[in-house]
């Protein structure tokens, strides 16, 4: 069994990192969970479902008594490095890399089917 204040401390510690990383800052801590492990891989997801479900039911004391202790610390320890292993400048030039050549990619091809239809219609 686990006792309710570990569980808080545990989620206070997770929303920091959430507010941190993943820029979530508003709304119910499932969601908020549920949104920035969004793109995690599928462990980390299953992880975060987990913990939020164990973080719901510590409100309804005979719900709380079934928990597995271990089992929601590993949720959290999986949860906990796999968002202190993400890097926010990291993201963002990806994010802007990923922008430039899709706008890249559409200038050549419009370049290319211009090319095409002059040369179709005799003006090169």
């Amino acid at each position: 069994m686990i006792d309710e204040k570990t569980i808080t401390r545990m989620a206070t510690e997770l929303e920091a990192l959430l507010a941190e990383k993943c820029g979530q800052t508003s709304g119910p801590f499932a969601l908020r969970l549920k949104r920035g492990v969004r793109r995690a891989p599928r462990s980390v997801r299953h992880a975060a479902d987990g913990f939020a479900l164990a973080f719901t039911q510590m409100g309804h004391p005979k719900l709380a008594r079934l928990m597995d202790a271990s089992k929601v610390n590993d949720q959290y320890d999986i949860l906990r490095s796999y968002l202190r292993g993400i890097d926010v400048a990291d993201r963002r030039k990806g994010l802007l890399l990923s922008v430039l050549g899709s706008v890249s990619f559409s200038l050549l091809a419009m370049l290319a089917l211009l090319l095409i239809f002059l040369r179709w219609r005799g003006y090169l």
